[in-house]
């Protein structure tokens, strides 16, 4: 994902994998996404990455983790203010295929379902986004 990602990135963004987010105020209040896109102006030694510079984080569910990616982690990101939650299911998680779910935060502070792509990610980050995922399964 993030090697298909990465590259149609808009220049204000940059993408890395398994960095750490500061959820709160409180630099030891944090998760690792697998993914993270967040804004380039973050220098590369700040971290962890506060949550309020980070467009979308991502996690890849596996069946050891599908609890708090599916539960916990949003509600933590969305707290955050992370505008864009993605969350990966494949075989791995017991998905029957690859699919990406995308989640926007609305107005009220929580993630609102914009669409379950199966065969192609196609999405306004800003800057259109196309991941072929059937590539990637």
């Amino acid at each position: 994902m993030a090697d298909a990602l990465e590259p149609q990135l808009p220049p204000q963004w940059q993408l890395e994998t398994d960095i750490d987010v500061m959820l709160a105020e409180d630099p030891l209040d944090y998760l690792s996404p697998d993914v993270v896109v967040f804004d380039v102006a973050v220098p590369l030694t700040t971290r962890p990455v506060p949550g309020s510079a980070i467009l979308v984080a991502v996690e890849v569910v596996s069946r050891g983790s599908h609890r708090e990616d599916r539960g916990s982690k949003p509600l933590a990101y969305a707290e955050a203010g992370i505008r864009h939650y993605w969350r990966v299911e494949g075989p791995a998680s017991g998905a029957l295929a690859l699919a990406v779910h995308t989640n926007e935060l609305d107005g009220a502070g929580e993630y609102k379902p914009t669409g379950v792509h199966d065969h192609v990610l196609t999405i306004d980050l800003p800057g259109l986004v196309r991941v072929d995922l059937t590539a990637l399964g």
